[in-house]
């Protein structure tokens, strides 16, 4: 699945707060060993935490009510765009990564449904 621009910024806040906001224990830090080129890493991460990372994209009020009713409006297109290549120009690792953690995350069954469709 392609990561929609649209996503891209949601996806860095949810990815730090799936560590805390997610899991229903004391705060711990899970670790997961993974290795590679950055794409590979992210896709190991996007696979270790898919349920958190989509159970935190389903309670993600900004994103369910902000940033996915804006995607797709006449507005939407210039300003993702423009975000994705300042991102993929400065950062183009973290893109990769957070590529990777999209596709893991989003194949197959998910929770409340695909990133990048309102699951309301």
């Amino acid at each position: 699945m392609q990561l929609l621009p649209a996503t891209l910024p949601n996806l860095i806040l949810t990815a730090m707060a799936v560590y805390s906001a997610s899991f229903d224990m004391p705060p711990a830090i899970p670790m997961v060993f993974a290795e590679g080129d950055p794409y590979t890493v992210g896709f190991q991460v996007g696979t270790a935490f898919k349920t958190q990372i989509l159970t935190a994209l389903h309670n993600d009020t900004f994103h369910n009510n902000v940033m996915l009713p804006y995607y797709g409006t006449p507005n939407d297109a210039a300003l993702h765009q423009s975000m994705f290549a300042n991102a993929n120009r400065s950062f183009p690792q973290y893109v990769d990564e957070l590529q990777g953690m999209a596709d893991a995350a989003c194949r197959g069954d998910s929770v409340g449904g695909e990133m990048g469709t309102n699951p309301k």
